[in-house]
């Protein structure tokens, strides 16, 4: 990635009153678009890209990057509960499962990272933990492995 990539010029058209962005790239596009193209200058700024923007998009709000990630996925979950209409509740879930950067794509992508690790170890790796990742990576929709005991 070039330099300039990193680099994000953020406006208001002066005409239609418009945000503009200018550069960057699919990381920056897709933090537009989940902040609904009101720019998050600060997360923007936490992941490394050069935000120049109008004092009007400046905030003193913490940003969500400032949260656990456990917190952050909490945060989604209250957005959700609390949305007054569909269009809230979609943008609260398109940042759990945006195709770049989501929360849903990249803890598939750990899972199957855990489980070619495991993997490689060789003899000393335990088959059936190495499965169980691999199974819950290729199943994100389940919570038990079908091999576990059930408790009642």
């Amino acid at each position: 990635m070039t330099l300039t990539a990193r680099i994000v010029h953020i406006g208001r058209d002066p005409h239609s009153d418009e945000v503009l962005a200018r550069g960057g790239d699919a990381e920056a596009q897709s933090i537009l678009q989940r902040s609904g193209f009101f720019p998050d200058i600060a997360l923007l700024s936490a992941v490394g890209y050069a935000a120049q923007h109008d004092p009007d998009f400046a905030s003193d709000v913490h940003a969500l990057h400032d949260l656990t990630l456990g917190a952050q996925v909490a945060d989604r979950a209250e957005r959700i509960r609390v949305a007054e209409h569909s269009e809230a509740a979609t943008a609260a879930i398109t940042k759990l499962v945006a195709p770049h950067d989501g929360v849903l794509p990249t803890v598939s992508e750990v899972l199957h990272s855990t489980a070619d690790f495991l993997e490689g170890l060789g003899d000393e790796a335990d088959p059936a933990n190495t499965d169980r990742v691999r199974y819950f990576a290729e199943h994100p929709d389940t919570h038990e492995w079908p091999g576990a005991p059930t408790h009642r």
